[in-house]
């Protein structure tokens, strides 16, 4: 099918036109602006020497590698049928975000890229794709395989190429599930969408979006990405790898990112790297929010992380907030520095939930954690922790190296078995804690300081001077009153976090309108909770990640 798309100036008017093919073709009439466009069908029943229309389809991926394709050009692949091969796309093949090239099915069901150990998707320093409605399958997640949809950029310039589009696919069996990034100064990616991916069974990572990085950076190669409801689960990971492997959905090097309503699971159980994996991270990335999203049963054969959600070395402005980790090797929530990072500050974890994470290597709920320039104004309140033994001791809060303002309250600390509600190393400056509930459930309070060990508040406030606010003491320890700390399990639907109610608080319970009013200290606390429902809705704040 042949056909023009005329869009107008304002974005006020647009028509589709039949007509003959002009091929690179930019018009303008007045206000309108003429794109012309082709479709082309690829069937099992095609012809490679037929024209590729919808009566005379191609047969092969080889075939539609011959062709390059402007704004509007549709290539469409026969529903339910496989066509074995590697798409591959060079800057000779651009659209634009206003009419992007799109490689999708037709007919009934979605056709299958069988890529073996080769790519399913290449397109090099171009943009401007919408792929959607495919299946992308590798013939197993070996070292020497490659990404099932991939977009790379090492264009001079510092250019960004605009619009990237990934939505409804399946991708497994290869090194990495989808992978976006730059690797030329600050060239890179702009506004990058995907929607709706199941990356399973993949080596490295199930979504990566990245980009070259170094202390010495001003600016970032990628610029708006959006990932929202998809799933990336039993990513592997690799022993003996040069670098970590395993994370479900990573983002580096990007200004302006969210992650939502996005699940991970049962990745990195073979990494034996220190340093990763994780279900759901950014990283080196400004004004990154990760929200209303599910991590849970990730791994990690190594001795750190294997958790579920982190904002990594680099991260500034950025936010994990209603999120729920469980379950997990390592953290449930993660903020940590590496050496040779940009600095990481201004960041806040709020209103989550994290349960009986830590399951492995003696971490936490919360865990802090500075390897390079440090950990700097970062807020963490809002947020509920319940853990309870495992092999290796944890704790509900864990701050294992120096910090600068750092501020924590209102969160409630849960642990079962003698389980330190918190541990926190020397060399912290300006660390705050006031207006957190502590509550050890059938054993003994412990708080750790310094490698000293207190057992009930009143010792932790009197040796510390934590607890208090204008020389009034503040927190609490006393039972919390939840509804059912302990078995929220598993809803592995992010749309459904609503129902989780194992952490609401019951009638009169201690926690409510008994939060620190945040605002006295300049923190804007937000206007939902956990359960994405207004707050506050009494008298003050409540204490915890769900409003009463």
């Amino acid at each position: 099918m042949l056909h023009i798309r005329t869009i107008h100036a304002a974005g006020t008017l647009s028509a589709l036109i039949t007509g003959p093919k002009l091929v690179a073709l930019a018009l303008s009439v007045g206000s309108l602006m003429p794109v012309f466009a082709t479709d082309y069908y690829v069937s099992l029943s095609g012809n490679d020497k037929k024209a590729g229309t919808s009566s005379a389809p191609w047969k092969s991926i080889a075939r539609v590698n011959q062709n390059h394709y402007g704004p509007g050009d549709r290539i469409l692949f026969q529903g339910g049928a496989m066509f074995a091969g590697s798409l591959y796309f060079s800057n000779h093949s651009m659209g634009t975000a206003a009419n992007p090239i799109i490689v999708t099915s037709f007919g009934t069901g979605r056709a299958t890229i069988a890529a073996g150990s080769s790519y399913g998707f290449s397109a090099y320093n171009t943009a401007g794709f919408l792929v959607s409605k495919l299946n992308f399958a590798g013939a197993g997640s070996g070292r020497d395989s490659q990404a099932g949809i991939v977009f790379y950029a090492d264009a001079a310039g510092n250019t960004q190429f605009d619009t990237v589009h990934v939505d409804q696919v399946d991708v497994g069996g290869f090194k990495y599930g989808i992978s976006i990034g730059g690797w030329n100064g600050l060239t890179g990616y702009m506004n990058i969408t995907i929607t709706n991916a199941s990356c399973h069974d993949n080596l490295e990572a199930g979504i990566t979006i990245y980009g070259y990085s170094s202390t010495n950076m001003v600016g970032y190669p990628n610029k708006n990405v959006y990932i929202g409801h998809s799933q990336a689960y039993n990513n592997l990971g690799l022993a003996n790898d040069s670098q970590a492997s395993g994370s479900g959905i990573v983002v580096g090097n990007s200004d302006g990112v969210v992650i939502e309503r996005s699940l991970a699971y049962n990745n990195g159980v073979n990494n034996t790297h220190n340093g990763g994996p994780v279900g759901i991270m950014a990283w080196d990335s400004n004004n990154a929010v990760i929200q209303f999203n599910e991590s849970h049963h990730n791994h990690t054969n190594s001795t750190t992380d294997g958790g579920g959600f982190d904002l990594d070395g680099g991260s500034i402005n950025s936010f994990m907030q209603y999120n729920y980790s469980h379950d997990n090797d390592g953290p449930g929530f993660t903020i940590a520095e590496f050496n040779g990072a940009r600095a990481l500050q201004n960041n806040t974890i709020r209103y989550n939930i994290s349960e009986n994470d830590a399951r492995k290597n003696g971490l936490a709920g919360i865990v802090l954690w500075n390897g390079g320039s440090g950990i700097q104004n970062s807020q963490i309140f809002n947020n509920t922790i319940f853990v309870s033994p495992a092999a290796v001791q944890p704790r509900a809060l864990l701050i294992e190296s120096a910090t600068s303002n750092v501020q924590i309250r209102n969160n409630i600390f849960i642990t079962t078995g003698a389980v330190p509600v918190m541990d926190v190393y020397g060399g912290q400056n300006g660390l705050v804690l006031q207006g957190n509930d502590y509550w050890s459930s059938g054993a003994q309070l412990t708080f750790i300081w310094i490698g000293t060990a207190y057992n009930d508040l009143a010792s932790f406030r009197s040796a510390t001077g934590q607890e208090i606010y204008n020389s009034v003491p503040v927190g609490l320890n006393v039972d919390p009153k939840l509804i059912a700390p302990g078995v929220g399990g598993t809803i592995n639907n992010p749309d459904l976090l609503y129902t989780l109610n194992a952490y609401n608080p019951q009638v009169g319970s201690p926690m409510i309108d008994a939060g620190m009013w945040l605002t006295t200290f300049g923190i804007a606390p937000g206007a939902i909770d956990f359960l994405n429902t207004k707050v506050y809705r009494g008298t003050s704040y409540d204490i915890g990640a769900v409003e009463y």
